[in-house]
């Protein structure tokens, strides 16, 4: 019986050192990635900002609403990352109209709960490797979009009736794990500046707006990198 033990655990090992070995000549014939997709989701909250085409103030109150995010970014060394990122969340706010004329829809009321779609494209720098667990970092600069403002409780159309286009970026920190060379869960908190227009606002009103997310994502690497260097002939 020792012997047959004896034998088994030999057996076992011998299977798990192939097993490595085999995972090791994988991982090292699959290389880095020269690209990396990823998609994520996140719990969205901002503070308020006025807005002075529209004069109207979109107050977000700091609630929480779901937000997607995807992103394409080109590899580079050491963990690091450049590409294009969107998001989109469609937020609820409480939309006050404080000058011009005033909207039917807020005839009687100057504020209603309203909501609206808010969409971001950045230019997205991230960076942070190794296998495990890791730190990353990264920041983004682009345009948010605010559209398609909707008063909440039959849908219908609110100032502002054209989208508001806005310069906006964020800097974001956390932690990544990864799985295998070519894929990373990775979890960040950002932290945003959206910045509006001060024309047509009163120096007690905001234009800036502080957007915070805590995402999770999930990156998948893709393509092999070109290979630098002239070949010899032989």
């Amino acid at each position: 019986m020792n012997r047959f033990i004896t034998l088994a655990l030999v057996a076992l090992v011998a299977v798990a050192g192939s097993a490595d070995a085999q995972i090791r000549r994988q991982q090292a014939t699959q290389g880095p990635p020269a690209y990396y997709v990823s998609v994520g989701v996140g719990a969205f909250s901002a503070n308020n900002v006025s807005d002075g085409d529209s004069q109207t103030t979109w107050d977000f109150g700091n609630a929480t609403s779901l937000q997607y995010r995807a992103s394409l970014e080109k590899a580079f060394s050491n963990g690091v990352a450049l590409g294009l990122a969107g998001t989109y969340v469609k937020a609820p706010l409480r939309l006050t109209q404080f000058g011009g004329a005033v909207s039917p829809l807020l005839v009687g009321s100057s504020s209603v709960d309203a909501e609206a779609n808010v969409a971001s494209l950045h230019i997205n720098f991230e960076a942070g490797g190794g296998m495990g667990f890791h730190q990353v970092y990264g920041a983004s600069a682009g345009m948010t979009r605010y559209s398609n403002f909707r008063r909440q409780s039959d849908g219908a159309e609110l100032p502002p009736t054209d989208a508001v286009n806005a310069l906006s970026g964020t800097f974001s920190y956390g932690f990544g794990y990864r799985l295998s060379p070519r894929t990373v869960i990775v979890g960040l908190y950002d932290i945003g500046l959206v910045y509006h227009s001060r024309d047509g606002l009163g120096s007690d009103q905001r234009n800036t707006l502080v957007p915070r997310t805590l995402r999770v994502s999930i990156r998948q690497g893709f393509g092999t990198p070109a290979r630098g260097g002239v070949r010899r002939r032989r």
